[in-house]
């Protein structure tokens, strides 16, 4: 479990504790109605969490977190991780998300 005073920096300049709960509540939407067992899940938690101990002292980049989870989530589950990169990614544009399909089959160079 992470320190009790790690403060993860927002995208806006904002500064809130960490909280395991919420970086969990963002996966499981992600993976909802997915065949993603609990161990998959809790196994992606620990090393998300030993990545960011490993890595920060006091303050982590909320963008940090994403890219460990998103990092490791595509090898779990393809659709998980692409529903949740369209979050984290901000995907504005139908054209991203399309490349971002063709990179999953292998047809991207991206």
């Amino acid at each position: 479990m992470l320190r009790e005073d790690l403060a993860v920096i927002k995208r806006d300049g904002r500064r809130e504790n960490f909280d395991r709960h919420k970086m969990a509540k963002g996966l499981q939407r992600a993976i909802s109605k997915r065949s993603i067992d609990a161990e998959q899940i809790n196994a992606l938690l620990s090393e998300t969490l030993r990545r960011i101990e490993n890595e920060y002292d006091n303050e982590v980049p909320s963008r940090a977190i994403a890219d460990a989870i998103i990092s490791r989530l595509r090898n779990v589950d393809e659709i998980a991780w692409l529903r949740f990169a369209s979050f984290y990614e901000d995907f504005r544009e139908l054209s991203r998300f399309a490349r971002e399909i063709v990179n999953l089959k292998g047809g991207g160079s991206d």
